[in-house]
Order: C-alpha cells, then sequence, then structure tokens
C-alpha cells in the first residue's frame, strides 16, 4: 500500500509538473505572441508616418514646381512686354526722327519762298524807283506800284506765319522727342 501510495504522489507529482511546464510554454507563447502585436502595430505606425512624411513631401514638391512654373511663365510675359515696349519706342523714335526731317524741309521750303518773295519785293521797289518821271506814268505806275506791294505784303506775312507755324512744330516735336515719357 505504501508503494502504491508512493506511485500515486510520484505520478501527481509527474502531471503536476507536467502542467507546470505546459502551462510556462502557454504564457512564453502568450508573451511572444503580446512582444510580435506591438512589434506589428510600431511598424504599422512607423510606416504610416513615413507615407504621411511621403505625402506631405510630394505635395510640396508640386507646390515648388507649380511656383517655378508660374514664374517661368511670368518672366516670360515679361519679356514679350519688354520687347514690344522696345519695338513701340523704336516706331515711335523713327516717326519723330522723320517728322522732324519733314519739318526741316518744310522750314527750308518756306524759307526759300520768303526769300523769293523777298527779292520779288525788292524789285518790284527798284522797278518803282527806276519809273519814269511823267506825272500821269507816275499816277498810273504809282496805282499798280501800291496793289503789287500790297500782294507782296500778304504773300510776305503768309510766308513769315507759315515759317512761325513750322518752327513752333519743330520746338514742340523736339521737346516731345525729348522728354521721358518716350
Amino acid at each position: 500500500a505504501a508503494a502504491a501510495e508512493r506511485r500515486r504522489e510520484e505520478a501527481e507529482a509527474r502531471a503536476a509538473s507536467v502542467e507546470a511546464e505546459r502551462r510556462r510554454q502557454y504564457e512564453a507563447r502568450a508573451a511572444a505572441d503580446e512582444r510580435a502585436a506591438a512589434a506589428e502595430s510600431a511598424a504599422a505606425l512607423a510606416l504610416a508616418s513615413h507615407e504621411r512624411q511621403a505625402k506631405e513631401r510630394e505635395r510640396k514638391v508640386a507646390e515648388l514646381e507649380r511656383a517655378r512654373a508660374q514664374a517661368t511663365e511670368r518672366e516670360r510675359a515679361q519679356a514679350a512686354e519688354s520687347e514690344r515696349l522696345r519695338a513701340h519706342c523704336s516706331t515711335l523714335e523713327a516717326a519723330a526722327a522723320t517728322l522732324r526731317r519733314r519739318l526741316r524741309d518744310e522750314a527750308a521750303e518756306a524759307e526759300a519762298a520768303l526769300a523769293a518773295v523777298r527779292a520779288e519785293g525788292e524789285a518790284a521797289a527798284a522797278a518803282a524807283v527806276a519809273a519814269p518821271r511823267d506825272p500821269r506814268e507816275a499816277v498810273r505806275g504809282g496805282g499798280l506800284a501800291a496793289v503789287e506791294r500790297e500782294a507782296f505784303e500778304r504773300r510776305l506775312a503768309d510766308a513769315r506765319a507759315e515759317v512761325a507755324a513750322l518752327r513752333a512744330a519743330r520746338a514742340a516735336s523736339v521737346s516731345a522727342s525729348a522728354s521721358p515719357e518716350r
């Protein structure tokens, strides 16, 4: 009976030992599973954070590229506007030069016409001085000379007015072409 009791106790001790080992292995597996789940969760969080950062970087890069494209477009538009203004200024300068030449030519023509009218007047005056002294001729000649002198003075006044107008126009043109608003 004592041997049977001892065998029973030994069997119970072995069963307890086996149970303890089984419990220890179960707890070890549970702890390992917990650690693996925590590691997996941490990896998932890190991956999500990395993806967020990558998306943010992509958004910033896209914004920078948009800003660079806009700046390039602005520069292109400014260059085109500068070129247009340069061409416009060249056109205005050419027009001003043409106008100045034309005014110079017209002023020279007007001065030549004035000189011709003066010469004509001087010739008429010389002819009147050299006219015959017969009183009848003098009356007739005097009337003719007065009419001619009147016509000469009218032409002279017209020519002087034209020269003055051309000089004023030329002065205005030179002043306009020299102004900074060109």
